[in-house]
């Protein structure tokens, strides 16, 4: 006697649409707009997707969790199982701080870090993590990260040059 199990077929089902410009989100001020009219305005925490090709342009977006004042889930599954399926090449990604600080927080980088890695074994880029607030500022990670780069570096030339 065989055992049966279920076979699954997978399908996009397109929720809603979201108002997007068929632009290049080759620069960071362009995705936080976008992501400020989705979720930017939102009471508790909320953490996004936009899911880009490979010329960078939208082939979708998700609302990955809905969270508390501080904090929003943005798990590893829900954000490539998303990705897949809108056949994404990059993925940009974003939560809310409706506290108003823009800074990303040491959790913020961490989360980042563990799904950039998770995405190089998929084959899909995370191109960026956008902290969004409610007045429209935002934060990137990897502008973040840039920043303490070149701080980081200019340290170390400040130590070689003095005697």
């Amino acid at each position: 006697m065989d055992d049966r199990i279920p076979l699954y077929k997978l399908k996009l089902v397109r929720e809603r649409w979201a108002i997007c410009p068929c632009i290049c989100f080759d620069e960071p001020q362009l995705a936080a707009a976008f992501f400020h009219r989705l979720i930017g305005q939102a009471d508790r925490e909320h953490s996004a997707a936009l899911f880009l090709d490979v010329q960078l342009k939208p082939t979708g977006c998700t609302i990955l969790g809905i969270g508390s004042l501080v904090s929003t889930p943005m798990p590893a599954r829900e954000v490539f199982k998303a990705a897949l399926l809108a056949n994404a090449h990059g993925v940009i990604l974003a939560h809310n701080h409706p506290s108003g600080d823009p800074e990303p927080s040491l959790q913020d980088l961490r989360l980042t870090r563990t799904l950039t890695k998770a995405g190089e074994l998929l084959g899909i880029v995370v191109l960026d993590h956008l902290i969004i607030t409610p007045s429209g500022q935002f934060g990137s990670v990897k502008q973040w990260h840039r920043r303490e780069s070149a701080q980081s570096d200019a340290a170390s030339m400040s130590e070689i040059a003095s005697p």
